[in-house]
């Protein structure tokens, strides 16, 4: 294997699924390999990387709440940094689940620039729980632009779901304005994205998440 090639699976390895071009290529993030230690990967990663929290069960619980008060902002901005969907996705979840909002021009940024699978969902998630005209700005730019890329197979449906839940949450409109990308979009794919399902689910992992912070938070001293 050539060296080229050997960069292409490390690189596929840690989320780089589908390597793609968009006007957010050239937004600049944090990105670094290896800087998390083992210790900290078995800590803050390992227990609790997973695409959607609407199913975790008494383990999950019981490890987040053994680390929840050391879920420091220089621990998540390391998560963040890595170059790797696991620690990205954990470092999402948890600046959602402690309302980090400090974070929120580094989630958006990740967002537009969605580099690694798996993670995007949970960008939406900590985007939607800060509720913020910016992190609203994020995923609209996001709709925007990767409604109209029905080859890439991302996060839009927890985009529009994100959307939607803000819209509910804020008395406001604007699914009805991203009805009609949506629906070239939906008519381009070779399965069927289902609005209704995605608006739904993704509810569903916000109240998923405010669940998760109540029991971490309860009995706290």
């Amino acid at each position: 294997m050539n060296e080229t090639d050997k960069k292409a699976l490390i690189q596929h390895i840690h989320g780089a699924t589908v390597v793609h071009t968009s006007p957010f290529s050239t937004i600049e993030v944090p990105t670094a390999d290896d800087i998390l230690s083992l210790e900290e990967c078995d800590k803050f990663v390992s227990p609790f990387y997973r695409v959607s929290f609407r199913s975790a069960d008494s383990q999950f619980i019981d490890s987040l709440k053994a680390i929840y008060q050391e879920i420091k902002p220089e621990t998540v901005e390391k998560l963040l940094t890595e170059y790797d969907w696991r620690p990205r996705l954990t470092g999402a979840f948890f600046i959602a689940l402690k309302r980090f909002n400090f974070f929120e021009d580094h989630i958006g940024r990740l967002l537009l620039r969605s580099d690694l699978c798996f993670a995007g969902k949970l960008y939406c998630v900590a985007l939607a729980e800060f509720n913020s005209p910016n992190g609203l700005d994020y995923i609209k730019k996001y709709l925007k632009h990767y409604l109209t890329r029905p080859e890439l197979d991302y996060d839009q449906g927890d985009a529009i779901g994100a959307i939607a839940y803000l819209d509910v949450k804020n008395g406001t409109n604007f699914l009805k304005s991203f009805q009609p990308l949506w629906d070239n979009y939906a008519k381009s794919k070779s399965w069927k994205p289902n609005l209704e399902r995605d608006v739904v689910q993704f509810a569903a992992e916000m109240q998923a998440l405010h669940e998760l912070r109540f029991k971490a938070e309860a009995n706290l001293t």
